[in-house]
């Protein structure tokens, strides 16, 4: 996929019908940026196992895993609900899956367990790391910083501008229905679940006639982004609608570190 010149370019995942919907990108394990690859740049999987993005003659731009240590693959799939796996001899087990390393963007059927995150992008057409990050935290807590004000770390507190209210209460796991429109949901330790969007009513049966993403946007919003499967342009022009309240729906009215906001300051 063309990044921001001819001769840049991101090793991602997107809509066939919408190049511009792109669900998932190969970032830098440490800052969350895009990896940006040149024009003469290989996805490749090696005889011993090891699947890495690089240059010829360079070193690798980007690899799944930084565990010397795992188990090394054999197959490279890409499912039809957006997941790509990287799979082992067997075929059968999972040694790398994008589900599991989002960057901006969930699907349905995929979750966050505990210590997963979001970033925002930069822009909608600039991979760099943007100013909010969204995060299932360990302490059972979902949290959306921002993560460019001054302070004690990234994730402070004095830097978060929504939460879900639930620390302390061992491991919460986020999830994106997949049967339903629209319908992104926690689960808590004690097996309860609380809406973090509300499912959306349509006329038609299931969700299998919507095309459907989750995005932190880089308005630092989570937004459900939804597309009726059988009508509308397949070139690149689909209109997508955004449903259910966004998450949050009063972002500019949190207060975070020196009063600056999510929106600004004061």
């Amino acid at each position: 996929s063309n990044a921001s010149s001819s001769s840049s370019f991101l090793l991602a995942i997107w809509f066939r019908f919408d190049p511009g919907r792109v669900v998932w990108f190969a970032a830098d394990a440490g800052s969350g940026s895009a990896v940006v690859a040149g024009g003469q740049s290989v996805l490749s999987l090696s005889t011993t196992g090891q699947l890495s993005l690089a240059n010829p003659g360079t070193s690798n731009a980007w690899t799944p895993y930084t565990d010397a240590s795992q188990n090394y693959g054999s197959l490279l799939v890409l499912r039809d609900t957006g997941n790509l796996q990287f799979l082992g001899a067997d075929g059968k087990k999972v040694v790398w899956e994008s589900f599991g390393h989002p960057t901006d963007t969930l699907l349905p059927g995929q979750l966050m367990a505990p210590g997963t995150l979001l970033r925002s992008r930069a822009s909608d057409t600039n991979f760099s790391a943007g100013r909010f990050i969204f995060i299932v935290q360990k302490d059972g807590n979902i949290v959306m910083y921002r993560t460019d004000l001054p302070g004690s770390g990234p994730t402070a507190s004095i830097n978060s501008y929504w939460s879900s209210g639930t620390c302390c209460v061992g491991n919460t796991t986020l999830y994106f229905d997949a049967e339903l429109v629209g319908h992104l949901y926690y689960r808590l330790t004690d097996g309860t679940s609380r809406n973090l969007t509300a499912p959306q009513p349509v006329p038609s049966a299931g969700s299998r006639f919507f095309y459907q993403h989750a995005t932190l946007d880089p308005d630092g919003i989570l937004r459900v982004y939804i597309l009726p499967n059988n009508t509308g342009d397949r070139n690149g022009n689909a209109t997508w609608s955004v449903v259910n309240t966004p998450v949050p729906s009063d972002g500019c009215q949190a207060v975070t570190n020196s009063r600056r906001g999510m929106c600004g300051p004061n």
